[in-house]
């Protein structure tokens, strides 16, 4: 049996602010975009759209003062430190927003990653589903419908188990009709988890996978 929570899933993704109230009692405020453990870190304005920067440690701020051209924000008083760029957060916004306003957005989300600084555009919703990645994985799939030639487009669930996603979908469900089907489902399968390495043409970098797989014991 899975148990899947989804209301359990999206608190563990809160992270820190779950964590600062349990370990020490902090009661979170609203932030809108910004990231309350560190600053620069947040989304930003381009001269064609938003850019979400999350500059977080020390060596990735001075790499994002070296691609804006303000080095002296390095050693600025009120930005050297990480404590004190919190606590000037709005200033220090100031001064990065109005360098990234001279150039788009896809230029500097290329000039950030490469320098090692995570930063990504924030994109639309056709934007993301016209994304190459989206596109490999054949995320969006069409199926046929009461009409003739006409297939209606549906999102898949995002995440396989145990099949690579390019067989995923030739592999129809099992049902009672399947061959086999009753003693599948009577015996009690492993759960293997393995760690894959999966790389994306679109991508330049790769992705590590936590694939959860069952595996019959047919000794059993």
């Amino acid at each position: 049996m899975i148990d899947v929570s989804m209301l359990e899933s999206t608190l563990a993704t809160m992270g820190w602010v779950v964590s600062n109230y349990l370990n020490a009692g902090t009661v979170p405020l609203p932030l809108g975009n910004e990231n309350f453990t560190a600053a620069p870190s947040g989304t930003f304005r381009t001269a064609d759209g938003l850019l979400n920067i999350a500059a977080n440690e020390s060596y990735q701020y001075e790499k994002l003062c070296d691609l804006l051209r303000r080095p002296d924000l390095k050693t600025d008083p009120h930005f050297a430190d990480r404590d004190f760029r919190k606590k000037n957060r709005e200033a220090i916004n100031r001064e990065i927003q109005a360098v990234l306003l001279t150039r788009p957005a896809a230029e500097w989300e290329t000039l950030l990653i490469e320098a090692g600084v995570p930063a990504g555009r924030v994109l639309s919703v056709p934007e993301i589903l016209n994304h190459p990645h989206l596109a490999e994985r054949q995320f969006i799939t069409r199926f046929p419908t009461s009409i003739r030639h006409r297939r209606s487009p549906a999102v898949d669930i995002g995440f396989r188990m145990g099949t690579p996603c390019h067989q995923a979908r030739r592999q129809p469900f099992p049902s009672i009709r399947t061959p086999g089907y009753r003693n599948s489902v009577t015996r009690r399968p492993r759960l293997r988890i393995c760690v894959q390495a999966v790389s994306s043409k679109s991508n330049r970098h790769s992705a590590i996978l936590c694939t959860a797989a069952f595996v019959r014991n047919d000794a059993s």
